[in-house]
């Protein structure tokens, strides 16, 4: 089967399966379903997608997690914008109704110190990144208060002299020093580096920035992979190896790469391009350590990272690894799941994962088309990698 036969039953598969998303965000829910079509250029049908998973936002939802897929939706609906899909009065006529119930929900996290990106205050600081962006000085006050929480929070570590945070998500029982750029360090570092693209308390900024990567260096794996630990706490599975978006060397050096372009922080180039030239070297013919086709965990998404990395900087020599790991997508091709013959590892029970962008089908059959015509891989923003 070759790449157009694949995306076309994709395609099929979406539609006959739209009625069945309870979720109506992007990353895991029906608006990705508009997105694909995006990329089909089918824009009659990506703002009919779209216009259904708003109507979704209602008394009756019974996904996972409404306030993520308001944001969700409110993200796409900036990016329709800045694409000429719909004017910048309709995409804020949207994006403002939610801003009051968004920065309450943010000011309550802020209390309860949980600054995880996924699931607490960053969730919301990064809404209003966006926000700031479009509005410059509208959100800086907002901005300020949870970089004073970023602050208050920061640990100094004598050891290296640079400063960390503690996750919020308990790990056997355990709250560890993560280092990735989801649910880790590099997480907020990536907060940090859009507040100072902004200019919000620019130096003080800056001084965390510095901090975290002197402490982000000393945790360095001296021989083999990976080249960063999955936390820098003595435990078990510290050194627990994972290649997808979402933990572990790929996602801390997309991390490491921000700092560098948006920072000034020339001093860590060639700490960034070297973890990228080492885990370019990376193989697994196997399958051992990546068991999907998808984006978030899968052989696409590592793909696409590659591919924004190689058009953002200077490194060369990315192709022949970009080319090697887009070509593993069709061994997880099965004749005997029903989403188009893929099957994620993560979340398998969730028909909305199966679909969707972040986990699913709708996600490889985007990211086929962009390999396939060679386009711009911007659907990486969604998944949190802005260049």
């Amino acid at each position: 089967m070759d790449t157009k036969e694949l995306i076309k039953e994709i395609e099929v598969n979406l539609a006959e399966n739209k009625a069945v998303f309870t979720s109506m965000g992007v990353l895991n829910g029906l608006a990705g379903v508009s997105l694909f079509y995006y990329y089909q250029n089918d824009m009659d049908k990506s703002m009919e997608v779209l216009h259904d998973a708003m109507k979704g936002l209602n008394d009756e939802y019974k996904g996972y997690d409404i306030v993520a897929d308001i944001i969700d939706i409110a993200n796409l609906v900036d990016f329709y914008a800045s694409q000429g899909l719909l004017s910048r009065a309709e995409a804020e006529e949207f994006i403002s109704s939610n801003d009051t119930i968004l920065e309450e929900l943010l000011m309550e996290s802020l209390d309860e110190n949980n600054l995880n990106p996924i699931a607490g205050s960053l969730k919301y600081a990064n809404y209003f990144v966006l926000r700031e962006k479009r509005n410059p000085g509208s959100y800086q006050q907002l901005l300020s208060k949870v970089f004073e929480k970023v602050q208050e929070l920061a640990r100094e570590d004598a050891k290296s002299g640079g400063i960390y945070w503690v996750s919020t998500i308990p790990r056997g029982g355990k709250f560890l020093v993560e280092l990735g750029i989801k649910h880790g360090i590099m997480g907020i570092v990536d907060f940090l580096v859009s507040l100072y693209q902004l200019k919000i308390e620019e130096n003080q900024v800056y001084d965390l920035i510095k901090g975290a990567m002197i402490f982000m260096e000393a945790q360095k794996n001296p021989t083999g992979m990976p080249v960063f630990p999955f936390c820098a706490d003595e435990v078990q599975k510290k050194s627990s190896f994972s290649f997808g978006l979402v933990y572990g060397d790929l996602g801390i050096a997309y991390g490491i790469l921000r700092v560098v372009n948006f920072c000034n922080m020339e001093e860590y180039r060639p700490l960034a391009t070297n973890l990228i030239q080492e885990v370019a070297k990376f193989k697994d013919d196997e399958g051992v350590h990546v068991t999907d086709a998808n984006l978030f965990y899968g052989v696409l998404g590592i793909a696409s990272l590659f591919q924004k990395i190689k058009e953002n900087s200077d490194i060369e020599g990315l192709e022949e690894t970009i080319a090697y790991w887009a070509s593993k997508t069709k061994e997880f091709k099965s004749e005997t799941t029903a989403w188009a013959g893929f099957d994620t590892t993560f979340n398998k029970f969730d028909t909305n994962a199966q679909l969707s962008l972040s986990h699913g089908i709708a996600g490889i059959g985007i990211a086929l088309m962009n390999f396939q015509d060679q386009s711009n891989f911007d659907y990486m923003h969604f998944l949190g990698y802005t260049f």
